[in-house]
């Protein structure tokens, strides 16, 4: 007599690898949603922080409020309360480009920028939950109503020193 059909063992096996492999479709899953998740949340911590950083940078247009940093909104954003912004402003000391030239002393910067540290967390509010924006702004450009600049270029004998050697080009357009 020949056998048909499956023995019990046979089954208990397919039916093992059939959950094994059900199970793995459900953890890829989970993990997918929950790496989206976490992908919004950074998205948002991030948008909100530019949003931040750009209020900061027009509030700052003022002249001042460049030198007075104590009223500017601090805190959560209305339309997500969920996410906790902190704003830290200090004092930033810069160089001037052209110090250093030729010998002079070198000069330093240290009123016209502002470090601004703009610190987003997000829920669950874990350590790795946090993201941190850090930038410059500079002083706004002070009006020069009322002021009459005067060039003398009289004690200027040649400008532009002559060049080692010259030498006369000719082309002709066919």
């Amino acid at each position: 007599m020949k056998r048909r059909g499956l023995s019990l063992a046979e089954t208990v096996v397919a039916l093992f690898v059939l959950v094994v492999a059900c199970l793995g479709c459900v953890q890829m899953f989970h993990f997918g949603l929950r790496s989206g998740s976490v992908t919004e949340k950074r998205s948002v911590a991030a948008f909100l922080a530019n949003k931040r950083l750009t209020q900061l940078q027009v509030w700052a247009k003022d002249p001042t409020h460049f030198s007075s940093w104590s009223g500017f909104p601090n805190g959560a954003d209305a339309d997500f309360p969920d996410y906790g912004l902190q704003t830290t402003v200090s004092d930033y000391t810069a160089f001037s480009p052209c110090s250093g030239v030729q010998g002079s002393t070198v000069r330093q910067l240290t009123k016209s920028l502002k470090r601004v540290q703009i610190d987003v967390s997000y829920p669950p509010f874990t350590a790795a939950d946090h993201l941190k924006v850090v930038s410059l702004i500079g002083e706004p450009p002070h009006p020069l109503a009322g002021l009459t600049v005067l060039v003398d270029d009289s004690a200027i004998s040649n400008p532009v020193p002559p060049a080692p050697f010259t030498q006369n080009l000719s082309a002709q357009v066919r």
